[in-house]
This record gives structure tokens, C-alpha cells and sequence, in this order.
């Protein structure tokens, strides 16, 4: 490849010594190069007067192949060293522990997987594998295709005084009742638009609650809204220890989220799913079966 550098230098040039210059080598080995390039193609390249040099006929089909060559080994080095330095992106849910999701980057990376760990909405990941702006994302999915399943409940500053699964009954005013002394139940906006959101609206409405009183917002207004009252956030059992929240499963209903992993392809989703399906498991907030 270096003797086709050089070649590709003359012909460009037309000069011997502006092709050593360009290469930084001395004269005498460019020229010792295509004497060598000659006699292995039995061929002259180049037709050299005192004045000039030009490429023969078969010298002008090297340099043409040989351009096309040298762009390919170009190519080549650049994409190795592409996949060497740059990092992929696994985009999560909001609110998941810092400390859960760095442990998922450090897993990987000692699988020799440049990976970085963001969290963002759930909008931005439905649309980030299409944009580009990541390489991996979780996002909500029916139970049949989910990776991950993760049980939902309640849980509030008086979820405790409940001994078992927690009815939203309790929550059902009275009449007469202010709008603003309502006790909410707050949903999180990942989970509005999934079928554990559907199924605590219908819920709610048969247990005889308001509409105003299910709530879908962020983790942090909801737990503003929560903490100090009287109402309840549907969260996991992991969120809820997050919080310093008591928390029962619901009562008369099954919910959860179902969480699935996509990737830009099969192969590297099964590759992550490999490497760090446990320590994503963990992070979601999955139950680890108690040892024992």
C-alpha cells in the first residue's frame, strides 16, 4: 500500500521529487519503489524525461485501480476506528436510580461495549432509533413481546395503614366534597398511554371516583402532589423504597409495566440482552427472587 501511495503521488504531481515531498520521503526511495513496482508487473508505469513525468498506459489502469484501492483501506481503518472510540447510546425511562442505570454502562463495558446510559421521555425514545439520537432504547410493549415485567401498586403516606393490596375505595369521596380536597391518584405519564393506565382509569370510575381525581404527570409533581396528602402514586415497589413511600399492590386489578428492549438491529439488541439483561432488570425495577 505504501508503494501505491507513492505511484498515486507521482501522477498527481508529475514530478519525482514533489512526490518524496508530499510523502516526506527521500527521493532515492520513491524512486527504488516503482522500480520495484515495475519488475513485479513486468510492466513500465511511468515515462520519465529530463523534463517530466507521465503515466504509460497500463500505468494510468494501476494508478486508476490502485485509487480505488487506497480508498478502501481508508474506509476500512476509519469505520475500525469508529467502532474502537465511539459509544453507543441505551436511551431508559426517567426517574430509574442513577446508580442502577451506571452500573448497566459499567457491565457493559467490561463486555468491551462502549456503551453510555441516558434517560429521556417516552416520546423521545419511540422516535430516537428513526432520528439516530440512539442505538438502543426501552419502551413500553405488549405483554406477549416484553423483555421485562415489572408489577405495579400504590403507594401514598397512608398506603401502610392498608395490611394487604390497596383498594381505591378508600379514595372514593364523599358528597359535598371540594374539588381541591380530592384525593388523587397519580399515574405517570409513561404509564398513561399503557394498558396499566387504562385499566386504572376503568377502575377508578367503577370504584365510584371522580375523574378529576386520576391524575397523569411527571415523578415529581406527582410526589408533590402525594406526599403530605392523602392520595396515591401507582409506582413499583422499587420507586416507592426510592421514595421513602409504603407500598401495597392494587386491589381487584392486575397492572404492570412491560418493558421491551429495541435496537438499531437484532443482532445488537441480543448482544446487550446478553451482557446486561440482569443489570437492566434490576434497574426497571424488576423483582429479584428472594435466595432461600
Amino acid at each position: 500500500m505504501p508503494t501505491l501511495r507513492v505511484l498515486v503521488a507521482i501522477a498527481a504531481t508529475g514530478s519525482f521529487s514533489a512526490a518524496a515531498a508530499a510523502s516526506h520521503l527521500p527521493q532515492s526511495t520513491v524512486s527504488r519503489r516503482i522500480a520495484r513496482l515495475e519488475a513485479a508487473f513486468g510492466v513500465m508505469l511511468l515515462e520519465r524525461t529530463t523534463r517530466s513525468v507521465r503515466l504509460t498506459e497500463i500505468g494510468a489502469v494501476v494508478v486508476s485501480a490502485a485509487m480505488n484501492l487506497l480508498r478502501a483501506e481508508d474506509r476500512f481503518f476509519e469505520q475500525v476506528e469508529n467502532a474502537a472510540t465511539s459509544r453507543v447510546v441505551l436511551l431508559l425511562p426517567s426517574g430509574l436510580r442513577a446508580e442502577n442505570a451506571a452500573a448497566i454502562a459499567v457491565r457493559a463495558r467490561t463486555r468491551a461495549i462502549p456503551l453510555e446510559v441516558r434517560s429521556a421521555p417516552l416520546e423521545d425514545r419511540r422516535t430516537a432509533l428513526h432520528a439516530r439520537n440512539g442505538d438502543y432504547v426501552v419502551i413500553p410493549s405488549p405483554a406477549e413481546r416484553a423483555d421485562w415485567h415489572v408489577p405495579l401498586g400504590f403507594a401514598g403516606p397512608e398506603v401502610e395503614q392498608v395490611p394487604h393490596a390497596y383498594p381505591l375505595e378508600l379514595l372514593r369521596p364523599s358528597r359535598g366534597d371540594h374539588l381541591d380536597a380530592l384525593a388523587p391518584v397519580i399515574v405517570l405519564s409513561d404509564d398513561a398511554e399503557t394498558e396499566a393506565g387504562a385499566t386504572i382509569r376503568r377502575h377508578a370510575t367503577g370504584v365510584g371516583l371522580g375523574a378529576a381525581q386520576v391524575i397523569e404527570t411527571g415523578p415529581i409533581d406527582g410526589l408533590a402532589r402525594v406526599i403530605g396528602g392523602s392520595g396515591v402514586i401507582c409506582c413499583s415497589e422499587a420507586e416507592a423504597g426510592t421514595w421513602g413511600l409504603a407500598w401495597r399492590p392494587a386491589a381487584h386489578i392486575i397492572i404492570g409495566r412491560h418493558h421491551r428492549l429495541e435496537a438499531r438491529n437484532g443482532q445488537l439488541r441480543d448482544t446487550l440482552l446478553a451482557a446486561c439483561g440482569a443489570d437492566l432488570a434490576r434497574a426497571l425495577g424488576v423483582p429479584m427472587k428472594k435466595e432461600g
